[in-house]
């Protein structure tokens, strides 16, 4: 165990070497289209990062998690699970409240669900914490017109 200084011990660089290698194996099952199996690589990653050690960092943990859990709503969009999407990104805008893409996809999600007012909400939200953002517009726009 390796330490940092601060009498805490440092992240175990195991860890983050295997949630690393699983997270890009995910990605690249994403790219490819086998989104199924991304989802079960960013499990797989999910469960290393909550296996952490309770003196890791929250703020690390928090990061990894939000990132494999938006990526794992990539996923599960992809294939039509608007309600598993949905409770991830539920995490994911809890974990990195100011992050524009946790917004935006689970206001995809719930377009999906048929909620559209509160889709225009969530999209609203992600315009505000990322206003460049041209995939964030037009979704919005298009939430707007299914009111």
């Amino acid at each position: 165990m390796e330490y940092n200084g601060t009498g805490i011990p440092a992240p175990s660089p195991e860890i983050a070497k295997k949630i690393g290698e699983l997270k890009n194996v995910g990605n690249t099952k994403f790219r490819n289209r086998h989104f199924n199996d991304a989802i079960t690589k960013y499990t797989e990653a999910l469960t290393f990062s909550n296996q952490r050690p309770p003196w890791d960092s929250g703020q690390l943990i928090a990061e990894e998690s939000s990132v494999l859990l938006c990526n794992r709503v990539a996923c599960f969009l992809e294939v039509e699970k608007y309600r598993e999407a949905y409770w991830d990104t539920e995490v994911v805008v809890r974990l990195k409240r100011n992050w524009g893409k946790g917004y935006f996809r689970r206001g995809k999600a719930l377009i999906g669900m048929g909620c559209y007012k509160e889709a225009v909400e969530s999209l609203e939200l992600a315009h505000v914490f990322d206003p460049t953002g041209q995939e964030i517009k037009t979704a919005l726009e298009s939430a707007k017109k299914m009111l």
